[in-house]
């Protein structure tokens, strides 16, 4: 099939994570729309944010939930999950979709409701996340969209390997890593927010650590006692996407203290592209999703998008016990990853990395050849999306003996 002729009808629900957290559905989305796919998105959000989705080639409208004052958490997740009648009227444009694409499980209404009433129409979820065993109503509508759906995509495959022995038939499903296309990482290496800092390094390896800090699976005090515990001289860097100006005030408080020895640097939300750009300063790139910090199945092989940056900026990459990540790091001999979960044993990972320059030198290298002639979003991703577009083309098809869509069996 042509994908640039599939003229398919996509009605796409996704989360706030679709322009922030989870940039994969952004780079889904616009290969979607460059293969010729018609595409309505709802993405829940804040009012806000609206800014974010302005410049889009496709129209996105923002769902922004109410919330009843007086009433408790569960009584307002019911009802913006169900009794909001904008989902309700939501489900006209579920009907006159080809197909429909849902990312996040904030849509149960939409989705549950427009399965029931049209159930001919293919309906496929992207999974970002995996929670096989909470009771949280989110992640009940997750699963069970998992189930009702198609097909699935998923962004690690040790987690596609666990949720279709999860499912009561087999399924078609795709794997969508985290990662993001050349052109975002070939960018000119800016290093205006780290300038003045390095100005005064004499040199050292610059560690750093880029991402959101301070949720339960990523406590900054670990990844400071990790710095702290480090016998080779370095300096650090921290970028938080998540954090305001009275939290991070506190981190630096505790950093002068616990890093008085260690020349650091720490910043609160910054552009994305402006991170990108700035992290070809750095030598070394720390990931840290410690099972033992968060025993769940989702931590243990997680799918951090800053992985796939680190590469593609030619950084070394020094992370936490997951096989998620150790099977590339291994494989491509880029970096290495703590033998358990202890913060000393992760420390020492990091003094592996720095202990030879030339051998420093030499993954660096090898990190950006192997993001570039392998894990891009080009070469990973772009394939997958083909082959996903024909099975949605193909089930639009034997669902409707009138689809006339270009590209199917019927025409």
């Amino acid at each position: 099939m042509n994908g640039k002729e599939s003229n398919l009808r996509l009605l796409v629900l996704a989360g706030r994570g679709f322009m922030r957290g989870y940039a994969g559905t952004h780079y889904l989305l616009n290969s979607l729309h460059q293969r010729g796919v018609r595409l309505d998105v709802i993405v829940w959000d804040a009012p806000t944010n609206r800014h974010l989705y302005a410049n889009l080639p496709y129209p996105v409208q923002v769902h922004t939930p109410g919330r009843l004052p007086g009433l408790g958490r569960k009584v307002n997740e019911g009802l913006r999950h169900w009794a909001d009648p904008r989902l309700w009227a939501y489900l006209p444009r579920y009907q006159q979709s080809d197909a429909v694409l849902v990312c996040e499980g904030e849509f149960s209404a939409t989705v549950m409701l427009g399965r029931k009433l049209f159930p001919r129409k293919p309906l496929f979820h992207f999974c970002q996340e995996l929670d096989t065993s909470s009771g949280h109503y989110y992640w009940k509508s997750y699963r069970a969209f998992t189930q009702l759906a198609d097909g699935f995509l998923d962004v690690e495959p040790h987690r596609a390997v666990i949720r279709t022995k999860m499912l009561r038939a087999p399924k078609p499903y795709w794997i969508l890593p985290n990662t993001l296309p050349l052109a975002d990482v070939n960018t000119v290496d800016d290093p205006r927010l780290l300038a003045d800092f390095l100005a005064h390094q004499l040199g050292r390896p610059l560690v750093i650590s880029a991402g959101s800090v301070n949720d339960s699976d990523k406590p900054f005090g670990r990844l400071l006692e990790i710095i702290a515990r480090a016998q080779r001289a370095l300096v650090f860097v921290g970028i938080f996407s998540n954090v305001d100006a009275r939290e991070l005030t506190a981190m630096r408080k505790a950093a002068s203290v616990r890093l008085a020895h260690v020349p650091h640097l720490l910043l609160g939300p910054q552009p994305r592209a402006a991170v990108i750009a700035c992290l070809a300063q750095a030598d070394v790139g720390l990931i840290d999703y410690a099972y033992a910090v968060c025993p769940t199945e989702n931590q243990r092989y997680c799918a951090p998008t800053k992985f796939f940056e680190y590469m593609g900026k030619g950084l070394a990459l020094v992370t936490s016990n997951n096989p998620s990540l150790r099977d590339i790091i291994e494989k491509e001999q880029i970096g290495f990853c703590a033998a358990d979960d202890e913060v000393g044993t992760f420390a020492g990972a990091l003094d592996s990395a720095l202990v030879d320059t030339d051998e420093l030198v030499r993954m660096k290298a090898r990190a950006r050849q192997a993001f570039v002639s392998q894990y891009c979003y080009d070469q990973l991703c772009k394939p997958v999306i083909g082959d996903f577009l024909q099975k949605m083309v193909d089930s639009v098809g034997a669902g409707s003996s009138n689809s006339r869509l270009k590209g199917s069996r019927n025409e």
